[in-house]
């Protein structure tokens, strides 16, 4: 996936009562809340080692079960973060995080079926908080598979959800580019710009579509404005390659 996915991170505490004595149900929130402040420090290893005493305490602690998903999708031990986020959806089947985040497991073992299908239940979900970038995800899951027509549409959804979103406004631009549009494309790379004026890609790509269309002027300004903000990079050098075209 290109690293592009963004895990969500956040979870709403849901200790259950059911089964447990309250004596255990306090012992597994501690271990959670130390588990917290470990993950929180860089110290994934023993937060791991908190959140499974948390569980081990109370088994239907779904925010343990969930911080533990996160670290296994961390290390990429996609199987066991599978097992996690599948357990916090046991727990509570509306969960939107884990199912969000069950999807993004499964795009990264290149599940692509059973990934659109579990964050599209995050999406459908009326009172999820982050569906715009649930929509990302989902958009990039299917640029992967080659489908830029739902991709394009699901960057479209995400900016209806979150108008600032400045990666679906890239991403969008650069379906529409995939899928040779380029004035459309070309909007949304301006648009991009607008809201990151500090990113050199969306001036490359923009370039880019002004030198195939012979607008050469305006191809070398944005060259050059990607050159200057990513110095001493690839992007750099691909752009002097193109530059050395326009002279």
């Amino acid at each position: 996936m290109k690293n592009r996915l963004f895990l969500v991170l956040a979870a709403a505490l849901f200790l259950s009562a059911c089964a447990t004595g309250p004596t255990k149900v306090q012992q597994s929130l501690s271990h959670y809340k130390n588990g917290l402040n470990r993950m929180e420090s860089g110290n994934d290893e023993s937060a791991l080692y908190e959140f499974n005493m948390a569980i081990a305490e109370n088994p239907r602690n779904l925010d343990a079960h969930f911080a533990a998903g996160i670290i296994y999708y961390r290390e990429k031990n996609f199987d066991k973060a599978l097992d996690e986020f599948k357990t916090t959806i046991s727990i509570d089947p509306a969960f939107g995080d884990g199912h969000h985040n069950l999807g993004l497991t499964y795009a990264q073992k290149k599940d692509y079926p059973d990934a659109i299908k579990e964050i599209r239940k995050a999406i459908d979900n009326p009172v999820y908080p982050t569906k715009g970038q649930a929509l990302v995800n989902l958009g990039y899951v299917y640029d992967t598979i080659g489908d830029h027509e739902a991709a394009a549409k699901s960057f479209r959804e995400a900016l209806l959800a979150a108008p600032d979103n400045v990666a679906a406004m890239y991403s969008l631009a650069d379906q529409y580019n995939k899928m040779n549009k380029a004035d459309e494309a070309e909007k949304f790379y301006k648009k991009t710009i607008e809201a990151a004026p500090k990113s050199p890609q969306p001036y490359f790509e923009l370039g880019l579509i002004y030198f195939k269309q012979g607008k050469n002027a305006a191809a070398q300004e944005s060259l050059e404005k990607a050159k200057q903000l990513a110095p001493n990079t690839d992007l750099a050098a691909q752009a002097d390659k193109y530059l050395d075209l326009l002279k």
